[in-house]
């Protein structure tokens, strides 16, 4: 088995991609009195380590873009105020905007909920997407005990905060 331990430390890394196929395209991860332990990972933090994951709306869009092929086609998403606005084009051939809000659900999840949508014959069909989007990335799993504490929309980036360890 092989060990590691830090007291404290941060690191800021650049286009991490997620087992889901999210880029998350900056995290910062700050923390301390954590040690690991491998194979299989085991990671324990005797205090609060603090992750702020960081996604552009290309990186968002490309996401959702994957997720819904065939279904979705010119895929674009703006970050503007609390919401998520998608324009795409829908399988029956006709021009789609959809707004949504973010919800955090035990920690854990993070939903997409319908808040508008144009024309309004688009609503089932997009409300049917989104049963199959929600949650977003499923249930995320880390080695590490975390709660997403936030996540907002700020200029132009959609804003995750975590809570892991301690």
């Amino acid at each position: 088995m092989n060990r590691i331990g830090l007291v404290s430390g941060a690191a800021f890394l650049q286009g991490v991609t997620l087992p889901m196929g999210l880029r998350v395209d900056e995290l910062i991860v700050k923390g301390g009195m954590i040690q690991a332990e491998w194979p299989p990972l085991n990671v324990e933090a005797a205090e609060p380590g603090f992750v702020e994951a960081n996604v552009t709306a290309e990186s968002l869009a490309a996401f959702v873009a994957e997720q819904a092929k065939g279904d979705l086609a010119n895929v674009q998403i703006a970050l503007e105020g609390d919401r998520v606005i998608l324009s795409a084009t829908a399988k029956a051939i006709f021009p789609t905007r959809a707004e949504f809000s973010l919800r955090i659900e035990e920690g854990r999840r993070v939903y997409l909920q319908l808040e508008d949508a144009a024309p309004g014959l688009a609503r089932p069909f997009i409300e049917a997407k989104l049963r199959e989007l929600n949650p977003l990335g499923g249930e995320i799993r880390l080695p590490v005990d975390f709660e997403i504490q936030e996540i907002r929309c700020a200029e132009g980036w959609l804003r995750a905060k975590l809570r892991v360890g301690g």
